[in-house]
Formats: structure tokens, C-alpha cells, sequence
């Protein structure tokens, strides 16, 4: 039997047995250890404060992760805290009424304390990097046989590839041999309001559905160019061909959400 736990401070030798009991609990003690420091790294406190530096007391603060959402709110005195959160959180998100939600990005290289200052408004949502992935493709069209009514397809998404859902659609066709020049690019859609041609003309309006698709019907040839807008979002834009014996399916159309 091992006796260890018995034995005088000053002994020096001991059973192998318990040598390898004791070097057992010694890698446990290691391991809680390091797990305790672990958590610790991933505390996360911050304030939310609104524009002219007053504390907004109450403020909902949700960090969103892919297998879970977790939320607190803050003091009297804006202040919140997290003592651990997922390793999979991607955004953390700060919130109250009567105020514009702000939210960033949760990278790898997560800071320990996170300060928002909100702005009066309405708008409610988690909002993406504005900074677009760098293999973020650019819209584009193909053609297939037309089945049935259907004439142009399509989805609005954000650069995850969530749906995004009631995006505003407009869709606008030019002169048959004009085609603008601004390029079908989101990104431009991004950085400034697309310039419309004077010959082009507003046909159709349209709302994406929950998945963010939509299609539509009834167009005659020619130039086409589709507009997706969202509150929250910047704007994106796709040019393209319909002819009448061809659906034109269009590629994602990416929102970023940037304000």
C-alpha cells in the first residue's frame, strides 16, 4: 500500500507508485492553473456612453458567437462586464433605445476593454467590419434556359453569407445602346452613390424575401441595373442583360454593414 501522504517532511525516497501519484497531481494542480489564466485573458469590460460623455444606463451588450449569444447590461454608470466569453464570438454589440446600435468585430487579438459612444437614432442591428473580405467577388450575371415566368433571380446577402432580409430593390433599365460606365462593382456602391444615366428609367421596385431572394418578371429586353439599399447597409449594385428567352441569375449581391 502507499503510504506517502504519511511520511515525514524530511524523507527522500518514495515508492515509484506514489512518485507517479504525486507527479499526477502536480499536472493537474498545472493544468487548473493555466485554465484559471486562460479565463482570465478572456474577460472583456467597457463602457457605453452616449455623444456628449454621459453614461447610458441599461444599454444592452450582446456578444454574438457562432454556437451561442450571451448579453449584459450596464451599471448607472455605463459600465459592463464580461468575465468570459465564447472563443467563437465574432461581434460584440452595444445597444439601447432611442439610440443607433454600434457594434465590432471580435478577432483573435480581442481587446480587454471595449468603449462605445452612441448616437440618437433607430437603427437596431449587428453591423459587419466595413472593410469587405479580400475575396469578396463582385456581382456577376449568368443566363439559362427560362422555365417558366421568371426572368431575373437573385439574393442580398452581407459578405458572411447571412440573407439579408426587406432590402429595398430597384430596378432601372437604360437605352438599348447605352450601358453605364460606373461598373458593377458593390464596393464602388460602397464608398459613393452610384451615378445614374439620364437614360435610364425606374421599371420596378421590389423587397427581398426572409432568405433575401426576389425575382422578377414581365422585363423586355435590354441593359438592366438592380439596386439593393438598406438601412444600416451600404448600397450595392449589379448591371446586367435580360433577354426574353433566358433567365438571368444573378450572383450575391453583398451588403456591407457600414453607416
Amino acid at each position: 500500500m502507499c503510504r506517502w501522504a504519511t511520511m515525514p517532511l524530511w524523507a527522500v525516497m518514495l515508492p515509484g507508485k506514489c512518485l507517479n501519484v504525486v507527479g499526477f497531481l502536480v499536472a493537474v494542480c498545472l493544468l487548473f492553473a493555466q485554465g484559471v489564466h486562460s479565463q482570465s485573458e478572456t474577460r472583456l469590460e467597457g463602457t457605453v456612453f452616449d455623444a456628449s460623455g454621459a453614461p447610458i444606463a441599461d444599454a444592452n451588450v450582446t456578444i454574438f458567437a457562432d454556437e451561442r449569444v450571451i448579453a449584459k447590461k450596464t451599471n448607472r454608470d455605463g459600465v459592463f462586464e464580461f468575465t468570459v466569453i465564447p472563443a467563437d464570438a465574432r461581434f460584440i454589440e452595444a445597444s439601447s433605445p432611442g439610440f443607433a446600435s454600434d457594434s465590432r468585430a471580435l478577432t483573435s487579438k480581442r481587446p480587454a476593454q471595449v468603449s462605445f459612444v452612441l448616437s440618437p437614432g433607430t437603427f437596431s442591428g449587428v453591423t459587419l467590419p466595413c472593410s469587405p473580405p479580400s475575396d469578396l467577388p463582385p456581382p456577376s450575371a449568368s443566363y439559362e434556359e427560362r422555365r417558366d415566368k421568371a426572368q431575373l433571380t437573385g439574393s442580398v446577402t452581407a459578405p458572411t453569407g447571412a440573407p439579408v432580409a426587406d432590402a429595398s430593390l430597384t430596378l432601372t433599365k437604360a437605352a438599348l445602346d447605352e450601358r453605364s460606365d460606373t461598373g458593377p462593382h458593390p464596393r464602388r456602391a460602397s464608398m459613393r452613390q452610384r451615378v445614374r444615366s439620364s437614360s435610364e428609367v425606374v421599371i420596378s421596385r421590389g423587397v427581398s424575401n426572409v432568405k433575401g431572394e426576389f425575382q422578377f418578371t414581365e422585363l423586355d429586353p435590354g441593359w438592366y441595373t438592380l439596386e439593393a439599399t438598406r438601412d444600416g447597409y451600404s448600397d450595392g449594385f449589379v448591371q446586367f442583360w435580360v433577354a426574353r428567352e433566358n433567365l438571368t441569375r444573378l450572383s450575391r449581391i453583398y451588403l456591407l454593414g457600414c453607416r
